[in-house]
């Protein structure tokens, strides 16, 4: 568990994570709400690192649903011109497999920015699946595709390339193991509000099956995907980001927490 709290600086105050961090029983303050964070905790940290809180401050519990567990190999690249990423775990597989340099396309900014930093040069289509297709299809490639990808995913873009007569082939490099709420993120659903940005629909199931006694779960959706997958999860408010990225999710994010807050 991790308190953050914002300092005073003009504008809005930079979250700091505190030494709180390897105490998964610490107390949490009741006068916060608390921000829990579902995604690998790398991912959570960077997400929380990155808000701004204004005029207040929020107790930070990372409790991860899904665990990333690396599968497989690439095929033989010499035949694949660009590369498409949805995920950045995609993306930290393919340079742990000594993937190759290639052009490349990602779904989102974060994406994009994970696979910039590992060398390759990728065009971001800042939105979902359906947004990736359509850059993808007004930019094509001169060669086939390889997209990198989890066990679990959605969207069909190898498919929906096909039908666009972009020669495309998948490969699944890492497993998406489901893991269950942490005892921290148990106790703060029961007795706490909660704000919990959520970024897949899987995650979203999981995590309704786990919070059904939840007192106050205010939720962030990614998308409308997302949000279907929560229905009967409504102790609190929801609201869906407008857009699939993470910096609308940020925003829509500081927003409920300082209505939560108000409330």
């Amino acid at each position: 568990m991790i308190h953050a709290k914002a300092s005073c600086p003009a504008g809005l105050p930079q979250v700091t994570l505190g030494a709180m961090a390897n105490n998964p029983v610490a107390p949490l303050t009741d006068a916060l709400s608390v921000l829990l964070m579902t995604r690998p905790r790398p991912a959570s940290e960077a997400f929380a690192a990155g808000l701004r809180v204004a005029g207040g401050g929020f107790d930070l519990v990372i409790s991860p649903l899904i665990r990333v567990v690396p599968l497989g190999h690439l095929p033989d690249m010499e035949r694949f011109s660009g590369l498409v990423f949805t995920s950045a775990q995609g993306v930290a597989r393919y340079v742990a497999l000594n993937g190759p340099r290639r052009m490349g396309y990602a779904v989102g900014g974060a994406t994009a920015q994970a696979a910039r930093a590992a060398g390759l040069h990728v065009t971001s289509a800042d939105g979902d699946a359906d947004a990736l297709v359509a850059l993808i299809r007004a930019h094509p490639p001169t060669g086939p595709l390889l997209h990198v990808r989890g066990q679990h995913s959605r969207g069909q873009v190898v498919d929906k390339l096909r039908q666009a007569g972009i020669a495309t082939q998948d490969v699944v490099v890492y497993d998406q193991v489901l893991e269950p709420l942490s005892d921290a993120a148990k106790d703060a659903l029961r007795n706490r509000r909660v704000v919990c940005p959520v970024f897949s629909p899987r995650s979203a199931a999981h995590l309704a099956d786990q919070a059904t006694d939840a007192r106050d779960l205010n939720i962030v959706a990614m998308s409308p995907a997302v949000a279907a997958e929560l229905p009967d999860l409504k102790t609190g408010k929801m609201v869906v980001s407008p857009r699939p990225q993470a910096q609308a999710m940020q925003r829509a994010t500081l927003d409920l927490l300082v209505a939560s807050d108000a409330g």
